[in-house]
């Protein structure tokens, strides 16, 4: 078997010696390259112009640098205003600037993870009779090799496990020229006067009754007649109106001061009771009979467990002095408006908040009960303002 091994090898060799392809391998190159005839056809220079576009190399700023003002010219352009020096700047502070990145322990954890697992995941990859196994995992633990071998077959085999952990940072950055923008500002002095109407004129506009009123000639009172309700049994009977406040007048007293009514009468804001004839309580006022002797009863007034006096219908008049500013909340008065044009005249028209007044009465008859409400404050409806010397 041996010797036709070694007879049949030489015979291979013959071959490729030989000349069996009719020539050696020099002269088969020398007939190819024979074969391609001559080029000079395509390396004239007319070819060439057509081929290849003949362009002039724009002349760059440094070529006009001499030895010496290399460094001159690297200053400038660290130091200038121009976007190279910003984008030279910004490449040096992302380059120097740059936070110093340590992994953190979780991610050590995880390579430390998959290197201590790394036997048990590859040891079912390799199998062999009487082979052997071993592990080696030195230095910081970041990689590991799990080696078998069966020394019959002489089958030798590695698998590595690595695991990398990386930090990428990008930088984006870009340059733009804006245009200088400045602002100027200055102060202007401002007087303000009133232009229009004061005192009880103003006054009548800025406050605003929810029922017709009457005022006086001064323009300080204000007087509120209501229906009466006519004959009847004893009864309560109730009559409202609200008032507000522009905010062209700054009002220092409102009050509630003489009052005609039958029976007995009581005064209610938004809601409480702040005068009740005869009782210093805030009681709602209630009608109720009264033992007036043996088999003898009468209609009264109450106010919550208090007498007051016996329903009846004689008129009288009382006065309350009841001040009612302290439950408005009056805007600011003045001007409002923008100080854009001139002359400069402020607007209004913000209002307070409503109050309710409530006046009840307990009688048999009622004729029509009255009040007046006294007014005092400045007001006036109109400002402008003249504007001190231009900026």
């Amino acid at each position: 078997m041996g010797v036709m091994m070694r007879i049949i090898w030489s015979l291979f060799l013959l071959c490729l010696g030989s000349t069996a392809f009719g020539q050696t391998l020099q002269e088969r190159a020398s007939t190819q390259i024979e074969t391609l005839g001559s080029i000079t056809q395509f390396l004239n220079e007319e070819a060439l112009d057509e081929v290849v576009i003949p362009f002039e190399t724009a002349t760059p700023f440094e070529a006009s640098l001499g030895a010496g003002d290399l460094e001159d010219a690297v200053l400038a352009t660290r130091i200038g205003d121009s976007t190279a020096s910003q984008a030279f700047r910004a490449t040096v502070d992302s380059a120097t600037g740059r936070p110093d990145v340590t992994p953190s322990s979780d991610a050590i954890g995880l390579a430390n993870l998959a290197v201590s697992v790394g036997a048990d995941s590859v040891a079912d990859l390799f199998t062999g009779e009487s082979g052997s196994c071993s592990n080696a995992f030195d230095g910081p633990v970041m990689s590991g090799t799990h080696t078998c071998s069966a020394p019959l077959s002489r089958d030798f085999r590695t698998c590595r496990e690595t695991r990398r952990v990386s930090v990428n940072r990008e930088d984006q950055w870009r340059c733009s020229e804006e245009d200088p923008a400045y602002r100027k500002s200055c102060s202007r002095e401002i007087a303000w006067r009133c232009t229009g109407t004061t005192g009880g004129d103003c006054l009548k506009q800025a406050l605003r009754f929810s029922r017709p009123v009457t005022w006086n000639a001064a323009g300080n009172a204000v007087a509120l007649d209501f229906a009466g309700s006519g004959t009847g049994a004893c009864a309560l009977r109730e009559h409202e109106v609200q008032i507000d406040i522009e905010d062209i007048a700054n009002i220092t007293s409102l009050s509630v001061g003489d009052m005609t009514y039958q029976g007995v009468a009581q005064l209610r804001v938004n809601g409480q009771n702040l005068w009740t004839e005869g009782s210093g309580g805030g009681a709602n006022l209630t009608v109720a009979a009264r033992d007036c002797g043996k088999n003898c009863s009468v209609e009264g007034v109450y106010a919550g467990s208090t007498w007051i006096a016996d329903c009846g219908e004689a008129s009288q008049t009382r006065t309350a002095n009841l001040e009612l500013v302290g439950e408005f909340s009056q805007s600011a008065p003045g001007p409002n408006t923008s100080l854009a044009l001139e002359p400069v005249n402020a607007t209004s028209g913000v209002r307070s908040n409503q109050v309710t007044v409530t006046l009840i009465t307990a009688n048999t008859r009622e004729v029509g009960p009255s009040l007046s409400v006294n007014v005092s404050g400045s007001c006036c409806s109109a400002f402008t303002a003249d504007l001190g010397a231009t900026c």
